[in-house]
């Protein structure tokens, strides 16, 4: 788990509750716009 339980996680549950569309949007983003050096763990 590479971000853990911080303001991304809680900001994917409520877009999620709220439908799953923007949840599965705001997590796809999340992925795409991680910076490339954050793709593996050390």
């Amino acid at each position: 788990m590479q971000f853990g339980v911080g303001h991304y996680f809680w900001i994917s549950v409520i877009l999620t509750l709220l439908g799953f569309v923007p949840g599965l949007l705001y997590s796809l983003y999340i992925m795409a716009a991680r910076p490339p050096g954050l793709s593996r763990l050390s």
